[in-house]
């Protein structure tokens, strides 16, 4: 996802370089038109790039300028050891999709685990990131957010918000990611279906948080028998 994003603001750089050209442009085909006839193909041209920027600007206005997605999934376990899990950020690497996709990614740990202020620190290998994840929010057994700061390869701050909620299976966890997408960054996320990807993303993480629970159990049980 993060790559994902980093080209979409590579696009808008090569696109805002075209249309700081089309001035230029235009400012020549105004000279040339003075002293010469303009060919039907030059004007054409700079019709076409005038279009395409007017489109943008359209595109900028009607596109949503944030995203916001909500995941389900029951994990069959107590609302308390999902909460843990959820709280703690040296457990986190036991669930993190971005961990699964780039092992040798380096991270580092500050504050007290578990408690707000909480913080996460990565630096991606593979796939060259860098951000802190820190905890701002909690309710025991009921709700933990998370809020990125993200550095490299471009400056955002989404935030997940994980609500639990105890069923007859277990506990359903309800997981809310939020983040802003200002011009032009939601053109892009609107042509190259970034919420469908952030979407399967997030489906995947719960998946490695039930994952991580049901081994939190197993360890739990061994525990208990040992006693």
């Amino acid at each position: 996802m993060l790559a994902r994003l980093k080209k979409i603001f590579e696009i808008f750089s090569i696109l805002l370089s075209y249309s700081q050209l089309s001035l230029r442009l235009r400012g020549v085909a105004a000279q040339l038109s003075y002293k010469h006839n303009m060919s039907n193909i030059g004007i054409w041209a700079l019709g076409v790039v005038a279009t395409l920027l007017v489109s943008g600007a359209i595109l900028a206005l009607v596109a949503p300028k944030r995203i916001t997605i909500t995941t389900r999934q029951t994990i069959a376990a107590p609302a308390s050891v999902v909460y843990d899990m959820l709280r703690h950020q040296r457990r986190y690497p036991s669930w993190s999709p971005w961990l699964a996709a780039d092992p040798k990614q380096k991270h580092s740990f500050a504050g007290t685990d578990g408690q707000v202020g909480n913080t996460f620190t990565w630096d991606g290998v593979a796939e060259k990131s860098h951000g802190t994840q820190t905890v701002t929010k909690l309710a025991a057994n009921k709700e933990v957010l998370l809020v990125c700061n993200i550095t490299v390869p471009f400056q955002s701050n989404p935030s997940f918000q994980y609500l639990l909620e105890p069923t007859e299976n277990g506990t359903l966890v309800l997981q809310t990611f939020d983040t802003e997408m200002p011009p032009p960054a939601n053109i892009f996320g609107l042509l190259f279906g970034l919420k469908k990807e952030i979407a399967a993303k997030n489906k995947t993480t719960l998946e490695l948080l039930d994952a991580a629970v049901q081994s939190e159990l197993n360890k739990i049980g061994l525990a208990e028998q040992q006693n």
